[in-house]
């Protein structure tokens, strides 16, 4: 049986509960979630094993919300999910340089790249969370932004893994489900898609900066509608 985070936010194999002092011998380990786990009891598992932080450091910082509150709306299946990506590439041309260049009557410029005949090979394989809010247009979004207290009370499941193959403009892709992942590729989930951007002022302050990018660029196209 694989090592299971309770509802409580301990770490038990079996009947057995993971003591402070063994966790660090257990990053290794395939993990799965109790039902109903929260991200909020994900969160009070990490503060239940202070020696993770020695591993992740910016999950001491996270765990300081695990008493924020949230009114907003949990209706539905709305959950979180842990997935894991696995791309493959070949190209038979290599990237050689890439240069920046003004757009005339535009404030923005575009990106130009000339290519060299070398054989380019590139993986990127690496551990997420996403939001699933089913029977929606999109259903998968991204929580790089969503302040920590909307997610607390949110169940966190494990969700899909996708291998995907490129070859030269050709994809071919594959998912399945997740039966686990490692402690180490949990916390570096966590991290990755919810702290990316660090504290939530840090946080609020690049989505906001994101959203003044996305407005000028939708008053750029209205201008172009305009002249034409």
């Amino acid at each position: 049986m694989e090592y299971v985070i309770t509802r409580d936010g301990l770490l038990k194999k079996d009947d057995y509960v993971i003591p402070p002092f063994e966790i660090l011998s257990k990053i290794p380990e395939w993990v799965t979630f109790e039902e109903n786990l929260t991200f909020r009891q994900l969160l009070t598992f990490f503060n239940n094993y202070p020696d993770l932080h020695y591993v992740f450091p910016d999950l001491r910082r996270m765990g300081t919300h695990v008493y924020d509150t949230f009114s907003g709306d949990l209706s539905g299946d709305k959950h979180l999910a842990v997935y894991y990506a696995c791309h493959l590439g070949w190209s038979s041309t290599t990237v050689d340089k890439m240069e920046f260049v003004d757009v005339p009557n535009s404030k923005f410029s575009k990106a130009e790249f000339t290519y060299k005949d070398e054989v380019y090979v590139f993986d990127n394989m690496y551990h997420g969370i996403s939001l699933i809010v089913p029977n929606t247009e999109e259903e998968t979004f991204s929580i790089t932004f969503t302040p920590i207290a909307e997610l607390l009370d949110l169940p966190i499941k494990l969700g899909e893994i996708n291998y995907t193959v490129s070859i030269e403009k050709d994809n071919k892709s594959h998912n399945e489900e997740m039966v686990g992942c490692s402690l180490y590729n949990l916390m570096d989930a966590v991290i990755d898609s919810i702290d990316f951007f660090g504290d939530e002022e840090r946080k609020q302050d690049e989505f906001e900066r994101l959203k003044e990018i996305i407005a000028d660029i939708d008053e750029e196209l209205d201008d172009k509608k305009d002249d034409k």
